[in-house]
């Protein structure tokens, strides 16, 4: 995904409640300098080791259990009475 392309960021963004993984935004030509940057402007939220919500989303309980996932691995998962 080229860096241009905001709109499928903005959709991935948009079906994980929010939330981008550091390894997404690295695919997408963030560095970490640019996302620390967000980061220190309020458009960025870090939600953990490699998470980070943008500005604006709702919380709930369903971002934090992703937030959680995404921050072990891309692997990551939850099940059952998560």
């Amino acid at each position: 995904m080229a860096m241009a392309d905001f709109a499928e960021l903005d959709r991935r963004a948009s079906a994980q409640f929010g939330l981008l993984s550091a390894e997404q935004l690295l695919e997408a030509g963030y560095s970490k300098r640019m996302v620390a940057q967000r980061v220190s402007r309020g458009e960025f939220r870090r939600r953990g080791r490699g998470v980070v919500q943008l500005a604006g989303t709702r919380e709930s309980w369903e971002q934090d259990l992703l937030a959680a996932v995404l921050s072990v691995s891309r692997d990551g998962l939850a099940s059952h009475r998560s």
